[in-house]
């Protein structure tokens, strides 16, 4: 028998565990952004939508997508780019609710 399967799986199993490391700094950075800037954040959404619910309904979405990130790059540019993704989730949902009441006029015009 050969050992080369055991070779071949090293580098793997040393890959494996570099990504989850890397992995696990990564959600680190996370868990300190969310406990140093989710008030500001959820006060930045605030001034936005109707409701502090809503706000932070919305937070925690831009806190998904950034978890989501596969190159999350340079950690100083994070909180930036927390902070456009709950904007730019913010404006989805206020076209996304101007959609439906303008669908639900025309259908109530309409019948």
């Amino acid at each position: 028998m050969t050992s080369e399967p055991d070779q071949q799986s090293r580098p793997e199993a040393t890959a494996r565990l570099e990504q989850t490391t890397q992995d696990a700094d990564y959600y680190g950075v996370v868990r300190q952004l969310f406990r140093e800037h989710n008030r500001a954040l959820v006060n930045f959404l605030r001034t936005r939508v109707p409701s502090e619910q809503e706000a932070q309904e919305i937070a925690q979405e831009a806190y998904v997508k950034l978890l989501q990130l596969h190159e999350p790059g340079a950690v100083s540019f994070l909180r930036g780019y927390l902070f456009r993704i709950a904007a730019n989730l913010t404006v989805d949902r206020a076209r996304h609710s101007w959609v439906q009441h303008r669908h639900s006029r025309e259908q109530a015009a309409a019948g």
